[in-house]
């Protein structure tokens, strides 16, 4: 294996030139280096073992080449400014990639050493805490990456002429990461899950590069709409709520003071007049408290009562609906602009090229950044600013009901595949589909509550949340009797948290399969600390509450990710030019985002949806997959 880094004059974005090309011959322990200049900066000859198309040469030849972020930066750095590209038979080996995958829980692993003296000081203090950067690496093994600074020498990385010290450190990078693949090898990792993330990273790193074309003009005037709501919002509350008095201090007076009304040795207070501000959290949890007598059930890290859309929509007072609207536009503003990271902030020439950590979640789930994609609100006009290039559609696929279907996988080692044949052959015209099922299970009026109900017991939702669920499916008499007896005897929260707890349990004795996997998820995770994904991965679980919606996450994380390296490949060896030519542009959870052109849309969609079925054949799931596909001009249409 042949390990190399690069010293340049930039980012990927502005990359001019390449001052040198290191490599380390893991094999034969030898350190090379490449570089067109036959002289430091400062007269002396470069120790130099060939040019930099010699070095070219030499990582071609080799089966099995690796650095760190090499993905991300080195190999299109080589492709932009070199042509260069690895053999298409070549192994390609990334140690961030690799290590995102092993250590998910990699702060845990730091706290341990930093506890057991085997870190130093320094190392928190640079926020090196639960990084997989080459730097945090080097202190973790001992073996630490040089320091080389442009400004130490009087430079910029973008005029640094090529000085001995950027040589010597490009050399001791290599080193660093030789021991890091070192770490990586000893853990003995699944293959098929290191090559399945490596070939992921490659084509969500061509995503990053690809963008997503973003309507700008529409965009503004969205924003401009949405402040004016915000601000007929906030006058509408602010008489709904008007100002309060409070006590901010008691004392008791050292000496009269007529102008304040204050008397020696007598008590007393400074009151301080509240404007209801219907963006503080803090204001509004008082307000509901002091004027409706609320008493809330959840609460956050800090201690303080959960306020969000999902409580406020729970209460029953008008004032609490117009709240939860306020905080749904102020979310799309910030969102749209206001946030630190608003769309119209990262548009560049019309597109937004978000990142992506394609290992970010310890489930194996892409976690996204810059902006969050995965956050994009919902509502059309808001998903209709992503968009597509003149003279292209949007082709946009998911997998159907991923996360029963995943259920149903595991569920079937106790049920022989009965609830999965629920999920994949049930009828909603005689009540046998599985949303009907559940629906009988928990006892609900609805069966689009019952969906609700078990996305949420999936996703982990506490009985709280359950218990909304539930209340919002009843009746207006069924909501009156709960509220006159379960509401009367305690708080409503509570109630509804008591509710929820019951139709759990309801739930798991009509389906006794998923009580059965339930118990046996929380036993493996309490033995061993972690689970075992499908493709081999270990899932490190955070608590037994957890670890269901842990398995199943992963599964459809890892299953979504065989199905993308499926259909890449048949995107790749196509032989219609306009299928070569498909962009990936945005890859969240269960869907695919491609911008093709039109004549090859729907068979784009097709090849999508079965690279979806394939994956789950790979995985030999006990419930086949299935994806479906829409075709549009923007994100709105197509999921």
């Amino acid at each position: 294996m042949l390990i190399y880094d690069l010293e340049t004059d930039g980012l990927l974005e502005t990359v001019t030139k390449i001052h040198c090309l290191n490599i380390r011959d893991r094999i034969n322990q030898r350190d090379l280096r490449f570089t067109d200049h036959t002289h430091y900066h400062c007269g002396a000859p470069t120790k130099r073992d060939g040019t930099l198309a010699d070095g070219l040469k030499l990582l071609s030849e080799s089966a099995e080449i690796g650095g760190q972020n090499v993905i991300d930066y080195d190999n299109p750095v080589l492709k932009k400014l070199y042509g260069w590209e690895p053999r298409p038979d070549q192994r390609v080996r990334d140690t961030l990639v690799e290590s995102r995958v092993i250590w998910t829980n990699m702060r845990d692993v730091d706290f341990t050493m930093i506890r057991a003296g085997k870190l130093p000081p320094e190392f928190a203090k640079k926020g090196l805490i639960g990084l997989h950067k080459l730097e945090a690496w080097g202190y973790r093994l001992g073996c630490f990456k040089g320091d080389f600074n442009p400004k130490d020498f009087g430079y910029t990385w973008e005029n640094v002429p090529f000085l001995v010290e950027m040589d010597d450190y490009c050399s001791q990078d290599c080193t660093v990461t030789e021991k890091w693949f070192d770490k990586i090898d000893s853990k003995e990792y699944s293959f098929e899950c290191l090559t399945l993330e490596t070939a992921v990273a490659l084509i969500i790193s061509q995503q990053t590069r690809n963008g997503f074309a973003f309507n700008e003009a529409a965009a503004l005037e969205l924003h401009a709409l949405l402040l004016k709501q915000k601000i007929v919002l906030e006058e509408s509350l602010r008489d709904i709520f008007p100002p309060w008095e409070v006590i901010t201090k008691r004392a008791i007076a050292k000496a009269n003071n007529k102008k304040l009304g204050r008397v020696k040795g007598e008590e007393y207070v400074v009151v301080k007049t509240m404007v209801f501000n219907p963006g503080s959290r803090d204001h509004i949890a008082n307000r509901l408290k002091a004027i409706y007598g609320w008493e809330p059930t959840e609460f956050t890290d800090k201690g303080k009562p959960k306020v969000d859309e999902v409580v406020l929509g729970a209460l029953p007072w008008p004032e609490a609906k117009q709240l939860t609207e306020y905080l749904t536009v102020t979310k799309r503003l910030g969102q749209l602009a206001d946030g630190k990271e608003g769309w119209l902030k990262a548009v560049r020439n019309g597109r937004i090229h978000g990142r992506v950590n394609t290992n970010g979640a310890v489930t194996g789930r892409m976690t996204h950044s810059k902006p969050n994609v995965a956050q994009c609100d919902k509502w059309k006009p808001m998903r209709a600013l992503w968009t597509v290039a003149a003279g292209n559609v949007l082709v946009g696929c998911d997998a159907e009901g991923l996360e029963l279907r995943m259920l149903a996988h595991y569920m079937a080692r106790w049920d022989g595949g009965a609830y999965g044949d629920a999920v994949v052959n049930g009828k909603k015209e005689d009540g046998t589909d599985v949303h009907t099922v559940n629906q009988h299970a928990v006892g609900l009026n609805k069966r689009d509550a019952a969906k609700t109900f078990i996305y949420a017991l999936i996703y982990g939702a506490g009985d709280f949340k359950l218990g909304t669920v539930i209340y919002d499916d009843m009746t207006d008499a069924q909501k009156l009797k709960f509220d006159s007896s379960e509401g009367a005897k305690k708080s409503k929260d509570r109630a509804l948290a008591t509710l929820g707890r019951k139709r759990r349990q309801r739930l798991m004795e009509r389906l006794p399969a998923l009580a059965a996997l339930t118990k046996a998820v929380k036993e493996a995770a309490k033995k061993r600390g972690n689970l075992k994904g499908l493709d081999g991965r270990l899932l490190h679980v955070r608590g037994e509450h957890a670890a269901l919606n842990t398995l199943l996450q992963s599964g459809g994380a890892v299953a979504m990710k065989k199905a993308l390296v499926i259909l890449d490949e048949a995107l790749r060896t196509h032989p219609n030019p306009l299928m070569r030519a498909v962009m990936f542009v945005a890859n969240v959870h269960d869907e695919f985002q491609m911008e093709a052109h039109p004549d090859v849309a729907a068979e784009l969609g097709r090849l999508a949806a079965d690279a979806i079925r394939l994956a789950g054949e790979h995985f030999g799931m006990r419930c086949p997959l299935a994806g479906a596909f829409d075709i549009g001009s923007n994100w709105g249409d197509t999921h």
